[in-house]
């Protein structure tokens, strides 16, 4: 009996090894596309060739800026939005086709102020680049060769607002992970994120983005809601996280968020560019983000799987806008 038990332990080992490679996707497996202006166009440099793209940086930035405000709005996609994402596909993935193709991942740095860029939602080929590969973000050059390793003993702080978790995905998050401490908004200071110290921030609640467009210098900074007080970049100041994610619409392109992030020493952060629902599509990103985390997998591999899963569930059910409302809005951005 025991010889048998062996003996299968020993087959499901091996059978389980190509279904495990390519989960600890880091961002040096990554090809990096840096985005810049240069002589008023769009420049991008890929394994150190720069392409001057032939379109002006003020007409990308409409572009981006069309394509954002299209999604957000969450209405029918026309044949000027398909139009537009082929021809930008073109300019920016296109020199870099073959490169792509043989990514295991792709690294996109970005100005800040061109956080609202959807490179991934471009197309390479007939399909949107973020079915394809896994994708991160970075605002900076990558520098650290060891992320954190991320497990179901990672420990977690979740913290949750009924309304926008209705269906309790942080709920289910918390159950995956040994050390979670689950607190719902009610009766939950915003303190309780004073020199907070855990692997993961899970935080659904409310948010408020200024996009860069609007940006005049004195708008009040971006916040999430809680109970009712604000959770702003300051609080999260003194506290340490190894990833921040963020359930709170357009937090994805928070850049004081992710700043702050950034200055308390996290590696990751994650949240959605646009507005993204509350429940359904919501609590499928968060169950089968973290699921996929506890399973050991890395972020960037978490993420891809979890988009593809959610857009082959609704595949041929739901119109264009709505696959990319469910499977698009989570962006990954790799700190340091």
């Amino acid at each position: 009996m025991m010889k048998s038990l062996y003996s299968l332990s020993v087959y499901l080992l091996v059978a389980l090894v190509p279904l495990l490679a390519g989960t600890r996707l880091e961002a040096q497996s990554c090809l990096e596309l840096r985005i810049q202006e240069q002589q008023s166009r769009l420049q991008i440099t890929g394994q150190g060739r720069p392409v001057l793209s032939q379109l002006r940086i003020t007409q990308a930035d409409q572009d981006f800026k069309k394509i954002y405000q299209t999604l957000e709005s969450n209405e029918s996609l026309g044949q000027s939005f398909t139009a537009r994402l082929n021809r930008l596909g073109a300019e920016i993935l296109g020199p870099f086709q073959a490169e792509i193709q043989g990514a295991e991942c792709v690294l996109f740095v970005l100005p800040p102020g061109r956080i609202y860029y959807m490179l991934d939602l471009l197309p390479l080929g007939s399909k949107p680049l973020y079915l394809q590969k896994p994708v991160a973000y970075a605002l900076q050059s990558i520098h650290s060769r060891k992320q954190p390793v991320f497990s179901a003993r990672s420990s977690a702080l979740i913290l949750r607002d009924p309304d926008t978790d209705p269906e309790n995905g942080a709920g289910q998050a918390a159950k995956m992970y040994r050390q979670a401490r689950l607190h719902k908004m009610k009766g939950t200071p915003v303190d309780v994120l004073d020199g907070a110290r855990a692997d993961i921030l899970l935080l659904s609640a409310h948010g408020g983005v200024t996009v860069p467009w609007e940006k005049d210098g004195d708008e009040d900074d971006d916040s999430l809601d809680w109970n009712d007080d604000e959770i702003t970049a300051a609080e999260l100041e003194e506290s340490s996280f190894k990833l921040l994610y963020l359930d709170s619409c357009q937090m994805g392109i928070s850049h004081d968020m992710i700043s702050a992030a950034t200055e308390t020493g996290a590696s990751y952060y994650m949240a959605p560019v646009i507005s993204n629902e509350a429940g359904n599509s919501s609590t499928k990103s968060i169950v089968y983000f973290f699921r996929a985390l506890a399973s050991g997998q890395s972020p960037l591999s978490a993420l891809f799987q979890t988009r593809r899963q959610i857009y082959n569930e609704f595949k041929g059910k739901k119109a264009a806008h709505i696959l990319y409302y469910y499977s698009f809005p989570f962006r990954l951005y790799l700190l340091r």
